[in-house]
């Protein structure tokens, strides 16, 4: 009999055998889609394919590793044997999404029995297929789409299968990079497999059986509990979409069970535009997640109490056949209009609509600085929507992306053939009695060198679904425009020849708004201070600070940030500020330049200032800073210029504009054009040793903990309530 502790040992064990497993990956895979973006799941399963745990990635991507061992043990059945290795990305077989999508599962043996599997996804940047980057919108059936892989064995007993090696290498534009990944999602199987062995070793296989099962029982539990509390009956919705068409879903709850109707869907699609059953219960396993349970624990036992009815045929239940390049944009509009339905019949619970797209965006051709061939591919962040406490949370990914990242703009400009031209907010309007919806992106890809594209996104007609009583969100947007100064729109294309020079507009939507509830006096709450609001001195406005982000107060953080603007305006005693700085984030660079008309270099009594600036930026970009240095104009009077280079996505807002006396513009940089510069590099890093070694830059620090509370350090970092670092004293 297993006690208790050994069971939660067991089952820390297995979600460390998931985790690592999307380390190894991360850490080895070929293609900036998996090691920046994340376009990645992992997960464990049971040895029947039930799932145990997963990793971080995508969580409509983990849904799709247990339906896919469940696949491969129908189809392989006794002949499974330790060592095996296998391969898909069929649909039909398992696949569960689109041909890009690759799955590798492996199981795991002890002692002859088998205990468990280990399975990844991932998107492969070509497999193949009518167009580069294998998404092509023009096509009516699956085998146009590229290479697809049914179960197949990469590995039998522990043997490679050439074969299957050479088959994926040669259909694909992207040889190296598909080999690369490949062998990245092999590695990562192993590390996890080995892990699972070696618990089995210490505790035995039976022990695992057994906390595999308490875990299940927690997760029924668990969704149980969150059930009880959503309100019981029939709901259904008619949500109109951007072709002109309405869907129709539902569903029901009731005391044990929460059971989907997507029955009334649409045929199936001629298009790319379709998703199986098991896509669709993914989906459906997501927004009851979401409701019930919407912690990281999750396993089989936590969607149990879950039905789903479809109809074969549908877009929801597609034929063999059909189509499925676009699945996602087909995924994402359910789960926004279920997100819909359930807004309606609970109000409160939920916020409004986001922006509701997944935007793959796929950029190929060859890199005029390497003479590589490449194929950008990645996802768009945009605006979430409002609840009636607060505004909607801004540059985020969707629903179905969780734990996803942009790919840095120096990463992009390295391994790509185009210079990202521009990367800012989309903001969305601030109305009076309103909170706002998140705000979009803009991003301006501008290319180096001919190209094709392919794009797909939804929200492009129909804007972002608000609040009652408050006015609808954004669209989504993707524009075109050639050297010759024409502009073209373009919602589902592939294969669309560019040239050198043209330039590719980004815009996502802001999310949707929602009337602002009502104080205790009955009036509503008083709007967030902005820059630019009527009646607030221009030399005394406060940063755009976002709660939640930070527990210390929006007023230390304003006071600080009103010292500092108001020396930019006024000036120091030797001549307003001639310059800002260079910034180092933790996780990216942007370089400010703002020159004011007066050149002489700033006095060093303002080191405390620009520490004042990084510190209110920080709480309002969610990041670190690590170093600040002056630049030199070398007696060249300019308005300055403000020249942003991310490396993640960042909601960031540059409040200084409205409170330095000249004018400055926005300009974005790379990371590999500044450096270039390397007597500016140089005198920089010179001036950041000097101020270092005269103890000019001092970093913030929060609290001291002796040796003996290293563990209480610890927590209070995972909290994120600090402003400054934590210190640990040995001595």
């Amino acid at each position: 009999m297993t006690d208790t502790f050994t069971s939660a040992v067991l089952q820390a064990g297995l979600d460390s055998a998931a985790e690592e497993m999307f380390e190894v990956l991360r850490k080895t895979a070929m293609s900036p889609i998996i090691y920046e973006v994340l376009d990645v799941g992992t997960g464990v399963t049971d040895a029947e394919g039930a799932l145990v745990s997963s990793g971080a990635g995508i969580p409509s991507f983990v849904g799709v590793l247990d339906k896919t061992v469940k696949a491969i043990i129908a189809k392989e059945g006794a002949r499974i044997a330790e060592g095996d290795v296998f391969i898909t990305n069929d649909p039909n077989s398992g696949g569960v999404t689109h041909l890009n999508d690759i799955v590798v599962a492996e199981p795991v043996f002890h002692k002859g029995q088998r205990v468990a599997w280990v399975a990844s996804i991932a998107h492969w940047g070509d497999i193949g297929g009518k167009t580069p980057g294998s998404m092509a919108v023009d096509v009516t059936e699956i085998f146009a789409e590229g290479l697809r892989l049914p179960i197949a064995r990469l590995f039998d007993a522990g043997r490679l299968s050439d074969a299957v090696f050479d088959i994926i290498r040669c259909n694909s534009r992207l040889p190296d990079f598909v080999s690369g990944d490949l062998w990245a999602q092999i590695s990562a199987g192993r590390r996890a497999a080995g892990l699972i062995r070696s618990l089995c070793d210490r505790y035995s296989a039976e022990a695992m059986r057994t906390a595999i099962a308490d875990a299940r029982n927690i997760g029924l539990a668990r969704a149980k509990a969150g059930l009880a509390k959503l309100p019981k009956g029939k709901f259904q919705i008619d949500e109109p979409q951007d072709d002109g068409s309405v869907w129709t879903v539902g569903f029901e709850i009731t005391n044990d069970k929460m059971i989907f109707d997507l029955t009334q869907a649409p045929e199936q699609s001629s298009g790319p535009y379709n998703t199986g059953r098991d896509g669709a219960m993914i989906v459906c396993q997501m927004f009851f997640k979401a409701l019930t349970d919407p912690e990281r624990f999750a396993n089989a036992g936590s969607f149990a109490p879950l039905e789903v009815l479809t109809k074969p045929g549908t877009i929801f239940h597609a034929g063999p056949t059909a189509a499925h390049a676009y699945y996602f944009e087909t995924r994402i509009r359910l789960f926004d209009a279920l997100w819909h339905c359930m807004a309606k019949a609970a109000p409160g619970l939920l916020p409004a609509g986001h922006f509701a797209s997944i935007f793959g965006t796929v950029i190929a051709g060859v890199n005029p600085n390497t003479g590589r061939r490449y194929t950008m591919v990645e996802p768009q962040m945009g605006g979430w929507g409002a609840t009636p406490e607060r505004p909607g949370t801004s540059a985020m990914y969707s629903t179905s992306h969780g734990d996803t990242f942009n790919c840095p703009v120096e990463i992009a400009e390295a391994r790509y053939g185009f210079e990202v031209a521009r990367k800012s907010l989309n903001l969305s309007p601030d109305l009076a009695g309103h909170h706002r919806g998140g705000h979009g992106i803009d991003t301006t890809y501008h290319l180096l060198a001919d190209a094709t594209i392919s794009v797909g996104y939804s929200h492009g007609n129909i804007p972002v679904w608000s609040q009652e009583n408050a006015p609808p969100g954004g669209t989504n947007s993707l524009v075109v425009e050639m050297v010759s100064g024409d502009k073209a729109q373009h919602r589902f294309a592939s294969g669309l020849e560019l040239k050198a020079g043209d330039k590719i507009h980004i815009s996502t939507a802001y999310g949707g708004q929602s009337v602002k509830s009502t104080g205790r006096d009955g009036h509503a709450e008083e709007p967030e201070l902005l820059p630019g609001r009527a009646g607030e001195s221009s030399r005394h406005r406060a940063l755009p600070l976002r709660s939640g982000s930070r527990n210390r107060s929006h007023a230390h953080f304003a006071g600080r940030a009103r010292d500092l603007l108001a020396v930019a305006s006024a000036g120091s005693a030797e001549g307003t500020l001639k310059q800002w700085s260079t910034v180092a984030f933790r996780i990216g660079f942007v370089r400010l330049l703002c020159q004011n008309e007066r050149t002489q270099k700033a006095p060093l009594d303002d080191v405390n200032c620009r520490l004042a600036l990084a510190e209110a930026f920080e709480y309002e970009a969610g990041v670190e800073m690590v170093a600040i240095t002056d630049q030199v104009s070398h007696g060249k009077a300019s308005t300055g210029a403000i020249r942003t280079g991310m490396l993640n996505g960042l909601d960031i807002n540059i409040p200084i504009l409205p409170s330095i006396r000249s004018k400055a513009s926005v300009q974005p940089y790379s990371m590999f054009n500044y450096v270039k510069f390397h007597e500016e590099l140089k005198e920089g890093i010179g001036f950041v040793m000097e101020q270092i070694s005269a103890s000019r830059f001092r970093p913030e620090i929060d609290r001291v903990f002796p040796y003996e509370k290293t563990v209480v350090a610890n927590r209070h970092t995972e909290g994120n309530s600090q402003c400054g670092k934590f210190v640990v004293a040995v001595a």
